[in-house]
């Protein structure tokens, strides 16, 4: 649920610059300037890193450093959570090079399932879904396969804070 913006004066959504009514106009002119010619919505606040719970983020960034020392490469948080508040489960990939992938997870093809590909991936989802009660999807996948099918898809990867401090950032997420 969204709480409405205080009236009165308060600091611009975008760059904290003081704004005389929040709740009529809550960006600055200068960023209501630079939104305009780059926004393709009505929506005037500037866009989201994420639409996760900020407590969530927290604990996927410090869950993150077990998942990329067990496989060797970064954890990305990819799809729907990036683009929308309405996202049905949270994707988290880790991507490998084929020689890597195909050593670790022998003769797996994306045609049919493998039982420890399939294993690694729900016990993975189970762990981080246990500790952000979200809906993770964790997967390993190709890299070459993922950025053929993916081309310009965002990834926000995981694991890398400005701070380890709680709520660092606030709702706005990790940029």
């Amino acid at each position: 649920m969204t709480r409405p913006l205080p009236t009165g004066p308060g600091r611009c959504l975008s760059c904290e610059a003081n704004v005389p009514d929040r709740a009529a106009d809550p960006l600055c002119r200068d960023c209501k300037d630079e939104w305009a010619a780059g926004a393709a919505t009505t929506d005037p606040r500037p866009p989201r890193a994420c639409y996760l719970p900020v407590i969530s983020l927290w604990h996927l960034n410090q869950a993150a450093p077990a998942v990329e020392a067990a496989f060797d490469s970064t954890p990305y948080l990819v799809g729907s959570c990036l683009d929308r508040a309405d996202f049905r489960d949270v994707d988290i990939r880790v991507l490998l090079e084929d020689d890597d992938f195909d050593r670790l997870f022998p003769g797996v093809d994306e045609e049919e399932a493998d039982p420890l590909w399939s294993l690694v991936c729900a016990t993975t989802s189970a762990w981080l879904g246990g500790l952000t009660g979200l809906p993770i999807d964790f997967q390993v996948q190709k890299r070459d396969l993922a950025n053929a099918r993916y081309p310009k898809r965002p990834r926000h990867p995981l694991g890398v804070l400005r701070s380890g401090i709680y709520a660092s950032g606030g709702d706005r997420g990790v940029r």
